[in-house]
């Protein structure tokens, strides 16, 4: 319904410029960027974003070789970052399943960790722990942990506070405090 009712929506979703080699070899460092396009845009582009990674992302013309990795990883990156970054709520179901997919790759289920603490607030504690204390790989349970910053609530706290202590999580829970005690971020 949506590519429907706003097509030319659909098309900047679908052909982000920062994907076009043709553009972003321009930049000063010439490297595809989407996500600021994609924050542009905001919470009416995200089920778009959504169907993308599921759905239709092979679909999608990107380079041959080094430069065709690249923009997918960066095209994944951002969808699931815009999802978090527009805190669109109707996106938590999606980037739970991502996180909690042991075959998904780490990289994709940490950013998915972190937006799922940005953009479901206390709703996202229960699946963040549980990825948290799981035996999950360290870098998804170290994004769990600063995803506990990103959640503005008593519980979080308690959650960091009783969690530190651990070597190989503390410097992720002291980011994650110092997001949480941040009255200026939560300001912004």
């Amino acid at each position: 319904r949506l590519r429907i009712e706003d097509p030319d929506l659909a098309t900047t979703i679908d052909r982000p410029r920062g994907l076009n080699p043709e553009v972003y070899k321009t930049f000063r460092k010439p490297t595809p960027l989407c996500l600021r396009e994609f924050r542009h845009i905001g919470k009416r582009g995200v089920p778009l974003l959504l169907e993308r990674w599921r759905w239709t992302l092979e679909e999608h013309p990107f380079s041959e070789g080094e430069a065709g990795r690249k923009e997918r990883d960066v095209f994944r990156q951002a969808i699931l970052a815009a999802a978090g970054q527009t805190a669109d709520k109707r996106a938590r179901f999606f980037l739970e399943e991502i996180l909690l997919d042991s075959a998904e790759d780490k990289r994709w289920r940490s950013e998915a960790a972190i937006s799922l603490g940005m953009c479901a607030g206390e709703e996202a504690l229960p699946t963040i722990l549980a990825i948290l204390d799981g035996p999950s790989p360290i870098e998804v349970q170290q994004a769990c942990a600063r995803a506990l910053g990103r959640i503005p609530t008593l519980q979080a706290f308690h959650a960091i506070e009783t969690r530190l202590g651990k070597d190989q999580m503390n410097r992720s829970l002291i980011t994650a405090l110092g997001l949480l005690g941040s009255k200026w971020g939560w300001k912004s």
